[in-house]
């Protein structure tokens, strides 16, 4: 899956980050953190900023580290919560590793990367069925993250 969108929902004050599947028939949409959205809105619009963002040290750290990101993947959505896992492959030994993490964060540590984004299909199955019959339309969400962030949560960040 690709990142599609990263919006904020005034109404509500939070963001969604909307996954769509390669044929565009399908969008997960995924409710983050506003640091998180922002660090992900920064890597899709591939803004580089004057300091590094903890995403960006992150990535720093596994690359100093002798590793790559291989995937990551949604895995499972519990109680309106999703987990995600992050595939590590050690570039000396071949080795590798999989760490638990916040979908939110291990899709800004895919964007900067390239590292492909994964979704199991019982994770599109359970979202797609359930709490999508009650969101509002997408059309109603169609706000730019970067362009309409709240002034006293990210107005420094504006262009």
């Amino acid at each position: 899956m690709t990142v599609w969108k990263v919006l904020y929902d005034s109404a509500l004050g939070s963001s969604v980050v909307l996954l769509q599947n390669e044929q565009g028939d399908q969008v997960l949409p995924i409710w983050v953190g506003q640091s998180e959205a922002l660090s992900i809105a920064v890597a899709c619009e591939n803004i580089k900023m004057a300091r590094p963002m903890t995403h960006d040290l992150l990535k720093s750290l596994v690359e100093s580290a002798g590793l790559t990101v291989e995937w990551i993947r949604v895995t499972d959505i519990i109680d309106g919560t999703f987990y995600a896992l992050i595939r590590l492959t050690s570039t000396e030994t071949g080795d590798t590793m999989e760490l638990d993490s916040r979908p939110s964060d291990a899709i800004a540590l895919a964007l900067r990367v390239k590292a492909p984004i994964f979704v199991a299909e019982r994770v599109l199955a359970d979202a797609l069925g359930g709490d999508l019959a009650s969101m509002k339309s997408l059309d109603e969400l169609e706000e730019d993250f970067l362009e309409n962030l709240p002034d006293e949560i990210f107005g420094k960040y504006k262009m």
